[in-house]
């Protein structure tokens, strides 16, 4: 089976360590071929300064507290995409959900 990929300006990231090494890289060159990002890192300063980076150069990028919220107690990885999906509004979370969600469902 081959594998089609959508071209990164059709997709959505999450990408944790944004502000430095690899991390940083990949944001910036997701940003530059048009991909949304939502971006995390421990350095709240650098965070927002890459956020408003991205965002200045015609990019679309969201700081989010992603690292803190995945210390939370989750009862199961769709919890946790839920919450993702609520705290990044238009985050597509992947086929097991089969729709976008906006709001935490019971």
């Amino acid at each position: 089976m081959k594998v089609q990929l959508k071209p990164l300006s059709q997709q959505a990231i999450v990408i944790t360590g944004a502000t430095s090494g690899i991390g940083l890289a990949t944001a910036r060159m997701a940003a530059k071929r048009g991909a949304k990002l939502a971006l995390a890192a421990r350095n709240e300063e650098a965070l927002h300064q890459l956020e408003g980076e991205i965002n200045a150069g015609g990019g679309q990028a969201t700081a989010s507290d992603l690292a803190g919220m995945l210390c939370l107690p989750y009862i199961s990885y769709r919890e946790l995409f839920v919450e993702l999906a609520r705290r990044l509004p238009g985050f597509l979370v992947g086929r097991s959900l089969a729709a976008p969600v906006t709001s935490p469902r019971p």
